[in-house]
């Protein structure tokens, strides 16, 4: 059976994140059914999120998005980022839309998506779309997730599918929980920020899922993005 191909980008500031969460559990669920393409990138800074590394970092993946579309046409392949866990194995049978991302938040009401973890259907289409995607990118020098939620007009109209709750992040527990307004921090924010927040980890149905995204890591003063994402990761699995 041909495996489905699966890219990501990784560069050193990703070093534990990749060796300790992504990789392993990857391999551990996914390794018969899907083969893993790892793209290497040098990247100034410590990866801070909207840092200038972040956003050369982040233009360079959809750069690498695009070509391995038009590398692929006429297949489906998975691109994703590695402040990922994998639980259980990736289970696509019910995607076959040309664009299937992260949904932010689990409230029908907010249209917000999250390409962190995508399928795309290889074809003309998606060329077309991650085009514009790139150059939109580039001209407003924001990130995939800023264009695909604040500047569509920019892009080709696409109807983009999101995966169910068994495909989680870290924003998409707050239809399950409140516990996001930290009464001890004051942090009333849906991102995560303080360490009492870990406890809405407790809520996930390990059972029946499938990756936890470690994301909305904004830096502040007690830790960097990617050390904050590293807690939430840790915490998953104590």
């Amino acid at each position: 059976m041909k495996k489905t191909p699966v890219y990501c980008l990784y560069s050193s500031q990703m070093d534990t994140l990749f060796n300790n969460h992504f990789y392993p559990s990857f391999i551990e669920f996914n390794n018969d059914e899907f083969e893993l393409n790892v793209f290497h990138t040098k990247v100034d800074g410590n990866g801070d999120y909207n840092s200038d590394g972040y956003m050369k970092c982040m233009h360079h993946k959809t750069t690498m998005m695009l070509q391995t579309i038009k590398e692929n046409l006429g297949k489906p392949i998975v691109w994703t980022d590695i402040d990922i866990r994998f639980l259980s194995k990736i289970d696509l049978s019910s995607y076959n839309g040309n664009f299937t991302v992260l949904k932010e938040h689990q409230d029908p009401n907010n249209p917000y998506i999250n390409p962190a973890f995508c399928r795309i259907n290889c074809n003309q289409t998606m060329v077309e779309f991650f085009e514009r995607l790139l150059a939109s990118c580039k001209h407003y020098d924001v990130h995939d997730m800023d264009v695909m939620n604040y500047f569509k007009e920019s892009i080709p109209k696409l109807d983009i599918d999101v995966f169910d709750l068994r495909y989680l992040q870290y924003t998409s527990l707050s239809h399950r929980t409140t516990t996001f307004e930290c009464d001890i921090c004051k942090n009333n924010t849906t991102c995560y920020n303080c360490l009492h927040q870990l406890v809405d980890i407790d809520y996930i149905d390990r059972k029946n899922t499938i990756l936890f995204h470690a994301n909305c890591t904004v830096a502040n003063n007690r830790n960097t993005s990617i050390g904050l994402k590293l807690e939430q990761l840790e915490y998953l699995i104590k």
